[in-house]
């Protein structure tokens, strides 16, 4: 009878800390809705490029409550054959810090009610943004 009830704290205690982490997540959730400014990307080598550049300036990326979204380039287009928007599908957190935007996935560095910084899972880049 002592090894059920032991068992029975065990599973409750397992169930409660998953709860936690799913708090987390809808936190997430709900912190990374609406438009982002872009201010920075950082590549694999290092090299920063900031929103001082203002064809950059205005570029936003925006994640909708039905879970789509897409990024701008903004008014100033930097390749004018290039499309000033672009759709990325479907957004979802595959855990409290990880994202897949679009079939990319990243992990959330920083979430905030003000600033999202994210990094490629390949590496790649690292992007800074802010409301």
């Amino acid at each position: 009878m002592q090894r059920v009830i032991i068992s029975l704290c065990l599973i409750a205690i397992l169930f409660s800390c998953k709860k936690d982490s799913s708090q987390s997540s809808q936190s997430n959730f709900q912190l990374i809705f609406g438009r982002w400014n872009f201010v920075s990307f950082t590549d694999r080598s290092g090299t920063t490029v900031n929103n001082s550049n203002p064809c950059l300036a205005d570029n936003f990326i925006v994640f909708r409550t039905d879970t789509t979204g897409y990024t701008s380039q903004g008014l100033c287009l930097a390749n004018p054959s290039d499309p000033r928007d672009v759709e990325f599908g479907k957004w979802f957190f595959t855990s409290v810090d990880i994202m897949d935007i679009g079939g990319d996935e990243v992990k959330i560095l920083r979430l905030t009610a003000s600033e999202l910084w994210f990094r490629e899972t390949t590496g790649d880049y690292e992007y800074h943004w802010k409301r």
